[in-house]
């Protein structure tokens, strides 16, 4: 410091503090743009956020569509296999009540569990 910055004590002290002003403005001027930046980032990601949200839920809406069509599929076949033999018992009862005794009921295919 010269001789006229140490004579007057307050006036350094001011000098002192307005640097520390201006050195703390550039920083918050940083951190400002900083900040901008980062919520320039947020709001693009935040759009980006809803059509990832829209390809997920088509997704979702698809797979739940072929597992819902797969167990209607895989109960029409089991309810098939489980009324095909009753059909074929009731034809041969109305044959039956119609008189014609000598009607009989083929036997299905038996699982391997029950064959001997």
């Amino acid at each position: 410091m010269s001789g006229c910055e140490r004579s007057s004590g307050s006036m350094s002290s001011v000098g002192s503090i307005l640097r520390r002003a201006l050195i703390s403005r550039r920083g918050c001027c940083a951190h400002r743009n900083e900040t901008k930046a980062a919520a320039d980032q947020y709001e693009r990601l935040e759009g980006q956020r809803s059509g990832f949200q829209i390809t997920f839920a088509f997704v979702f809406i698809l797979v739940a569509m072929l597992f819902l069509v797969s167990a209607v599929a895989v109960g029409i076949h089991v309810a098939g296999r489980l009324v095909d033999p009753i059909a074929g018992l009731i034809a041969a009862a109305e044959q039956v009540r119609a008189g014609d005794l000598s009607t009989r009921v083929q036997e299905g295919r038996k699982p391997a569990n029950l064959r001997r």
